[in-house]
């Protein structure tokens, strides 16, 4: 992987968090939310700059949040905010943030949280269309870290899905999904990676979860089966929470960058994980962050392009050969 050039990204702010938005008329548009501003509030707002023409607008949110976790779905043109919390209450709401056809973004309420007042948790896709997997996070005011882990369609459900908890409780943790061919379906792993754990030391460990995914006889509805334990994965090489993550387009490897160690030490490195027969290895990026960073966020446009972006506006426009993503 190399990285050069920033790419246009509007203002980010400590804890936000966004994605890139495919346009109808072609072109990606990065979106930026909420966050914590620069003399402490909480933002209610989300940014979006054009990365084709570079023309910049911003939508209000429907309500402000910090600590939230988004997923970019619906064919790259929907960004789903889930939970998070405010200065006056503990949110149990998410909000859906559309790219319209004429290029302008809107938001709509989503279905309500599991558990009010979740915090620093992730979200990934886990289907095709909507449906999304949320896995750990922390209960506002509470120290625990949870170990529980839903599913839901947003499309078509407004009840979450209990799915198996994972052996260890975290938060601020890396996640990602990645894809195994395996005949007629395909095998689809969930990985849950670092984060803080109940008493809050920083972990190395890393869980996987198994999600079948096969679709019904001559293009029918997709059915989804999920694995009934979490297992075991390789650890990291070294502990780490807050760290940012983006997943290739192919979902063959994913890339986490910065983030902090039980050293207290604020990272610069980049590590990519890769799955191939059902096992998953890290490797360490010679490519480092240009300014440590553990309160980045990690967006995604095209294959073969990855955006990396700092709390200090630092931005990397990061190159990756998609072949390179295999593992041999």
């Amino acid at each position: 992987m190399e990285c050069a050039s920033a790419l246009p990204v509007p203002e980010v702010n400590m804890k936000s968090t966004g994605g890139f938005l495919k346009g109808y008329q072609g072109g990606y548009t990065s979106v930026v939310c909420g966050g914590v501003g620069a003399f402490g509030g909480i933002r209610d707002l989300c940014h979006s700059l054009s990365v084709v023409n570079g023309s910049y607008f911003e939508v209000s949110m429907l309500s402000s949040r910090s600590g939230a976790a988004s997923v970019v779905l619906n064919n790259s043109r929907s960004l789903w905010m889930t939970g998070g919390y405010n200065l006056e209450v503990k949110s149990w709401t998410t909000e859906i943030i559309h790219l319209n056809q004429e290029g302008n973004l809107t938001a709509c309420p989503g279905p309500h949280m599991p558990v009010s007042g979740l915090k620093y948790h992730c979200i990934e896709q886990i289907g095709p269309g909507m449906a999304a997997l949320l896995v750990g996070g922390q209960v506002y005011n509470l120290k625990g870290r949870s170990k529980r882990a839903w599913s839901i369609n947003p499309e078509v459900e407004d009840t979450w899905t209990e799915q198996a908890p994972m052996d260890i409780g975290r938060s601020n943790h890396a996640c990602a999904i990645l894809d195994e061919l395996t005949g007629p379906g395909v095998t689809r792993i969930a990985i849950a990676a670092g984060g803080f754990t109940f008493d809050g030391v920083i972990t190395d460990a890393v869980e996987l979860l198994r999600i079948e995914i096969r679709e019904g006889i001559k293009g029918g509805s997709v059915s989804l089966s999920i694995d009934s334990s979490w297992q075991p994965g390789p650890i990291m090489p070294s502990t780490i929470s807050d760290a940012a993550t983006a997943t290739t387009p192919d979902k063959r490897a994913a890339f986490v960058a910065g983030g902090i160690s039980n050293d207290n030490e604020i990272m610069a490195s980049v590590l990519e994980i890769q799955c191939s027969n059902l096992e998953c290895l890290w490797k360490k990026c010679s490519q480092e962050l240009r300014t440590p960073s553990d309160k980045g966020l990690a967006m995604i446009m095209t294959i073969g392009s990855l955006a990396f972006v700092g709390e200090e506006e630092d931005v990397l426009s990061c190159k990756y050969s998609p072949q390179d993503s295999k593992m041999s």
